[in-house]
């Protein structure tokens, strides 16, 4: 909680590291429940990149 209180440079940090993990959680639960999912998300990523 006190790196909310920072939120100068050391915020964005650990914001990112939280943010990917959720990120990686969330295929995880879409590719279980979906597989179909996980393949439009793999094609989405692939176009803008």
């Amino acid at each position: 909680m006190t790196s909310r209180r920072v939120g100068g440079s050391g915020a964005p940090a650990p914001l990112a590291a939280r943010r990917s993990l959720l990120a990686a959680r969330c295929s995880l639960l879409a590719a279980r429940c979906s597989p179909l999912a996980a393949r439009r998300s793999r094609r989405l990523r692939r176009a803008p990149a």
